[in-house]
């Protein structure tokens, strides 16, 4: 695509730069964040940590311009949450977050899919959410800066594993 080449002419993959900016909109949205993608191993993109809020977010950043869709990813996830909650074993709750530009794949075999690794983890829930979503969380954050914090999106992403829909965010987020 026209982005992609643009970014491996400045010896950037389009992958790389990507994990970048989700893990600066977490900082912004008032997490710490570990950031440990591209090239460290069997690890996630990153780990955004609220320490007084008792939580943390293992997130995964697909940048594929198709579209995203689980397939065999599921083990792959699975180890990634297992090593993260021993790194933080004093963290009550753990989300992973998949965060894609469209999730392609059937949204039915996506929370069977799930199912397992909820069962064999500590992970409360496992959710897709698109770019453009968290984008908009960003200007929610922006917008009404006491309403978005770390201990709110860990109250509104309780519950919520499978695709997250801007009308949920809306309905539980936005402030009225």
């Amino acid at each position: 695509s026209e982005i992609s080449s643009l970014y491996e002419k400045e010896g950037k993959s389009l992958p790389t730069v990507f994990e970048g900016k989700v893990a600066k909109i977490f900082r912004i949205l008032g997490y710490d964040v570990e950031e440990l993608g591209q090239g460290k191993g069997n690890n996630p993109d990153g780990v955004a940590v609220a320490e007084e809020d008792n939580h943390i977010i293992i997130y995964d950043a697909k940048a594929r311009e198709e579209g995203y869709d689980i397939g065999t990813d599921d083990r792959k996830f699975k180890d990634y949450i297992e090593t993260q909650q021993n790194k933080h074993k004093g963290k009550n709750n753990i989300f992973f977050l998949i965060i894609c530009s469209e999730y392609v794949g059937n949204k039915a075999i996506i929370k069977e899919k799930v199912k397992d690794i909820l069962m064999t983890t500590r992970a409360k829930d496992i959710i897709v959410l698109e770019a453009s979503l968290l984008l908009y969380l960003l200007e929610l954050k922006l917008r009404y800066p006491s309403d978005v914090t770390p201990y709110l999106l860990q109250r509104f992403f309780i519950g919520k594993t499978g695709i997250i829909s801007k009308e949920q965010i809306d309905e539980e987020l936005r402030p009225r």
